[in-house]
């Protein structure tokens, strides 16, 4: 990309872009309870309902919905 400068550091930076092509795409999901996208790699938690997973962010994410699922797993 080339050289940039950037507030609070002195001169210039070189930037490069950078691509992985080592590791295939990961698919994104949503976690039902706070609605954040993250890769299925990298979930706290996946849990089956009703035929489905469900992937979730954090262990407090999957209590919640383990608590009432049935105000967390809507079809979409």
């Amino acid at each position: 990309l080339g050289e940039l400068t950037f507030k609070h550091i002195s001169g210039s930076v070189e930037v490069f872009w950078v691509e992985d092509r080592g590791r295939p795409p990961s698919v994104q999901v949503t976690d039902p309870v706070c609605h954040m996208v993250l890769d299925v790699d990298d979930a706290a938690a996946r849990l089956s309902h009703a035929e489905r997973s469900f992937y979730f962010c954090s262990i407090t994410c999957a209590q919640r919905f383990i608590d009432a699922p049935e105000q967390y797993a809507t079809v979409g």
